[in-house]
């Protein structure tokens, strides 16, 4: 994050990304330098479960956290000390999440913590694959869906709701069964500009210096990687940009 050029553009901004990023910080400080204390497992547990209510998707780092106390604690080469660690930061990281999925039982009767992914996958990544692979424009992706979603839905909308959260992933299961090969490829190129060309055009296009940038995935996805690199000089700017923030 300290080298994507959004996260440094907007750093002094009071945003969800950013105060989670700092709990998942303190969460690795923590870690790091008080796993031998009771105390220190409850902060880091806490930290972790701070920064997966501001932003759920950091709730795929407690295993890893987990598996990584586990790891430490066994260098105290006592068992009861090791699994009396694990408690404490189970139980900081449970103070705050599980409120939150004791509220989505009672009022959406489930147990997840969040609608976010599958929703964002169902609305975007399907409806950009199927606009890609058919030559159709977004648009037109999204009546395909929505009107699928309509059939199987009782709630015949649309919203990022637990209540159509299983028909998302109906829907998502069915189209990938089709072509799950396909989609994977298309998933890893159009990866490339969340991690090159997004962050530099948003944030060029945010203090005025560009407009239009290329579209490094489009292009490897349509002409292979050669036109990627061709389109670098091709632009001067995006290029000079690129350089002075990487």
């Amino acid at each position: 994050f300290i080298f994507d050029p959004l996260g440094i553009f907007f750093a002094g901004s009071i945003l969800t990304e950013t105060m989670s990023i700092f709990f998942l910080l303190l969460t690795i400080f923590f870690l790091i330098f008080f796993f031998h204390k009771r105390g220190g497992a409850l902060l880091s547990g806490a930290s972790l479960g701070a920064s997966v209510a501001m932003r759920p998707i950091s709730q795929l780092f407690f295993p890893l956290f987990l598996a990584e106390y586990f790891i430490l604690a066994r260098q105290l080469k006592n068992w009861r000390a090791s699994l009396t660690l694990l408690f404490f930061f189970f139980l900081g990281f449970s103070s705050f999440v599980t409120p939150w999925v004791i509220r989505n039982k009672l009022l959406f009767d489930t147990w997840g913590l969040s609608t976010a992914g599958i929703s964002t996958f169902y609305r975007h990544n399907l409806h950009l694959h199927y606009a890609y692979k058919n030559n159709v424009s977004f648009r037109e992706a999204e009546e395909v869906f929505r009107k699928r979603l309509t059939e199987i839905s009782p709630y015949k909308n649309e919203a990022y709701t637990f209540q159509n959260s299983p028909y998302f992933k109906k829907i998502i299961i069915e189209y990938l069964k089709n072509d799950v090969l396909g989609y994977t490829q298309f998933h890893l190129f159009k990866t490339i500009p969340f991690f090159f060309s997004d962050g530099v055009r948003e944030l060029a296009r945010l203090v005025g210096v560009v407009d239009t940038f290329p579209d490094l995935g489009g292009l490897v996805w349509k002409r292979g990687f050669s036109a990627a690199w061709e389109a670098f000089p091709a632009n001067k700017y995006f290029f000079m940009i690129f350089l002075l923030i990487y």
